[in-house]
């Protein structure tokens, strides 16, 4: 064991606070120095102190959440300074609700985890675990839901002008076009689910949506389908054209069909059936759904 006097612990903490937070303290004080005969000189105070406590907090956080709740903080400043009380405010609720979050998924406990041994075994399908692992990783979800927001608002700028289109149409044509090149045309340019649709199609009784269900091509079709539900709010934020939104909400199950498809092409290049119309499948949905699209912006 080793002693350490208060009087080391006392300077190492003094240390620490001017070394790693010199930057954070001379902006939180020259704030309030300079605004404390304003009106608002309380709430400079109070916003200064705030800015301190999240400067701490944060230091708890790694990666990518540090870097966006540092920018944030810097962000925060400037609106203080600029006496932009109101969003200083909301970033601050921002960053702290980021914390709140960190912390909770870093530190919290699984007690599912430690009571599983008391219950029987429950099979769980694709769907389930891909919802237990979204709501595992909520901090993902957020910034993926932000990153994906802000694509689709200025995506659905763009395609507005163009016959009204759906954004969210770009996501499952570029869906169409993984699929063609992982599957190919023959059973020798098959790069997915190979074997398992083998194994599958050896039993007759598993309908077609349930081999579907426990298909590679299904998980690829719901974070797909996960992604364009979190971009739906810059939708929404971009436009109130009730035609454009009913489109993009349209989109969202026209992943599930696309997959759907090319399991089937899967399944028959896989039973040895090259027909020639299967090399057609890109260009068949294409015109398609590019069709009933334009046809309904009319």
């Amino acid at each position: 064991m080793i002693v350490v006097s208060k009087i080391l612990l006392i300077r190492h903490l003094c240390f620490t606070t001017c070394k790693g937070y010199s930057l954070q303290l001379f902006l939180a004080s020259l704030i309030t120095l300079t605004s404390i005969f304003s009106l608002d000189e309380y709430l400079i105070i109070v916003l200064a102190l705030i800015t301190v406590v999240i400067s701490f907090l944060s230091q708890l956080t790694h990666g990518l959440f540090r870097i966006l709740i540092r920018g944030l903080l810097l962000l925060q400043l400037w609106y203080t300074i600029t006496f932009s009380f109101k969003l200083a405010i909301l970033i601050i609720i921002v960053q702290i609700t980021l914390i709140y979050i960190y912390i909770s998924y870093s530190f919290r406990i699984d007690f599912a985890l430690l009571s599983s041994s008391k219950r029987g075994y429950s099979p769980r399908g694709i769907l389930k675990i891909f919802i237990e692992y979204l709501i595992n990783n909520k901090m993902l979800v957020l910034l993926l839901a932000t990153l994906t927001s802000i694509i689709t608002y200025f995506g659905q700028s763009i395609l507005t002008n163009i016959q009204e289109l759906p954004v969210l149409m770009v996501f499952y044509i570029n869906l169409i076009t993984v699929l063609e090149v992982l599957i190919g045309s023959r059973k020798e340019e098959i790069m997915i689910d190979r074997a398992r649709t083998e194994t599958l199609l050896s039993s007759s009784i598993v309908p077609s949506f349930k081999r579907f269900e426990s298909s590679s091509i299904y998980l690829i079709s719901l974070t797909l389908i996960s992604i364009c539900t979190l971009g739906l709010g810059g939708i929404v934020l971009n436009t109130s054209n009730i035609t454009i939104l009913l489109k993009n909400l349209f989109s969202i199950p026209v992943i599930i069909l696309v997959g759907f498809v090319y399991l089937r092409k899967t399944e028959l290049l896989n039973s040895g059936h090259e027909y020639n119309l299967l090399k057609l499948t890109l260009p068949i949905l294409m015109v398609i759904l590019i069709t009933i699209f334009s046809l309904t912006s009319q």
